[in-house]
């Protein structure tokens, strides 16, 4: 993944999982980390659609502002050509939050030591 597509995946990790006043975005507790690896790995068969979808955000999606990229998700969410693999994104950056320390932190489940 290159580095367009690397902060590109960042940006669509952090419009699913928003950083607000009670936990950081989606990029931050580990999600985006979690995806690469995934998409390196288990989930090598999605490194090709996630390709095409970052492609079709575009190269300038990472310097939109948070309205323009949530416009340009939901254009493709709806998109027959991206809609499963959008739903599998969506799936793969909350099990990569929720793994995360920040996310269990979040459920009660915080780990120590």
């Amino acid at each position: 993944m290159n580095p367009i597509e690397q902060n590109a995946l960042r940006a669509v990790v952090d419009r699913i999982i928003p950083p607000d006043e009670y936990a950081p975005g989606g990029s931050e507790a580990g999600a985006f980390d979690y995806l690469v690896t995934m998409l390196s790995g288990d989930l090598a068969q999605d490194a090709e659609n996630c390709r095409a979808f970052l492609t079709e955000l575009g190269s300038e999606f990472a310097t939109l502002p948070v309205e323009a990229q949530d416009t340009e998700l939901q254009r493709l969410a709806d998109s027959d050509m991206h809609r499963a693999f959008f739903r599998r994104l969506c799936e793969y950056a909350q099990e990569g939050f929720y793994t995360s320390p920040a996310g269990m932190k979040m459920i009660g489940w915080e780990i120590k030591g």
